[in-house]
């Protein structure tokens, strides 16, 4: 199902293939890794410049077939590309016999853009084969954070009553700096508005929080001088489950992962004992006490500033 791979595989092959990586990386053309699981090597993937272009290819070994392994691991690749990288586009394809990649790149967003035939060396004949393509443009209305039981997706413009029926309750809203109490009519879908802007920009990235479809609120990192700041809410109806652990779990993941942030910093009321919680079991230590001004309550109020660093998030979490 490749097409530049031999068969047999040539004793040697291999390891004169690895000895191209670090220079190819070094040059800016090739980013190659090995797919593992539980520290074992079981397939690769990488992106390789060709033309103006980056080629998106990967091969996984069959005793790890339909585990779901090469779903997440392109996800995790795409977003390397978008994010690390700023790619403008990645371009793939497959031989049409392969519908475990056509479902692969379906469901990553890749879209069709010529039938054609290509070369396949283990086979030594030409293959009906598919090109697709995926634009970063198209990614970004689409990026989203799967947990056990989240997805955090983009915000939509149809999300604002949910928004400002949720935000604006009393005991949200005094928990939170700048969010106004009574909440406005329309300022819902006017914050949601600037969130597309700013993640093109690279300045905000915001999730809506949902569970069984449901909107139940909002996460999100934005940038705050060199650093980026972790923010969120939940409604009511949804407190006391774990959702919003779950959900700060998952963002730091793409802070630290996607975007290779150095650091993440937090803060909370004083007195907002559940964000302090989540914020320490996070591995987010104090940094600062001081007052911020509260825009629901219309006064300055206690609070406490935290950090959490990369390397403390990778070690915390058994992560090289």
């Amino acid at each position: 199902m490749l097409a530049v791979v031999p068969h047999p595989y040539p004793e040697g092959a291999a390891e004169r293939w690895i000895t191209t990586h670090a220079p190819r990386r070094d040059a800016g053309t090739a980013y190659l890794f090995a797919v593992t699981l539980n520290d074992e090597t079981v397939g690769a993937i990488g992106i390789h410049k060709q033309n103006e272009d980056f080629v998106l290819g990967y091969w996984l070994g069959v005793p790890y077939w339909g585990r779901g392994l090469m779903f997440e691991a392109v996800q995790a690749l795409i977003d390397f590309a978008f994010i690390t990288l700023t790619l403008p586009r990645l371009l793939s394809g497959y031989f049409v016999e392969n519908a475990r990649s056509a479902r692969i790149l379906r469901k990553t967003g890749f879209a069709l853009i010529a039938h054609e035939t290509k070369h396949c060396i283990a086979r030594g004949e030409d293959i009906p084969h598919v090109a697709v393509a995926l634009s970063r443009d198209v990614w970004m209305t689409t990026l989203e954070i799967k947990t056990e039981r989240l997805v955090l997706r983009p915000f939509r413009l149809e999300d604002g009553p949910r928004v400002r029926e949720l935000v604006g309750a009393w005991d949200v809203a005094k928990m939170l700096t700048v969010v106004p109490h009574p909440y406005p009519d329309g300022a819902a879908e006017q914050w949601i508005a600037t969130l597309a802007p700013d993640r093109d920009a690279g300045t905000a990235y915001h999730f809506a929080i949902t569970t069984a479809g449901e909107l139940a609120g909002a996460i999100g990192i934005n940038k705050d001088g060199p650093d980026f700041v972790l923010g969120y809410w939940l409604g009511i109806p949804y407190w006391g489950r774990g959702f919003m652990p779950e959900a700060v779990a998952g963002v730091i993941r793409f802070a630290f992962t996607a975007l290779a942030l150095p650091r993440l910093v937090s803060g909370y009321f004083t007195e907002n004992e559940r964000s302090a919680r989540i914020l320490r079991k996070a591995g987010f230590i104090q940094a600062s006490c001081e007052t911020k001004h509260c825009v629901a309550r219309g006064e300055d109020i206690p609070h406490v500033s935290v950090v959490l660093s990369r390397d403390t998030w990778a070690a915390k979490s058994g992560i090289k």
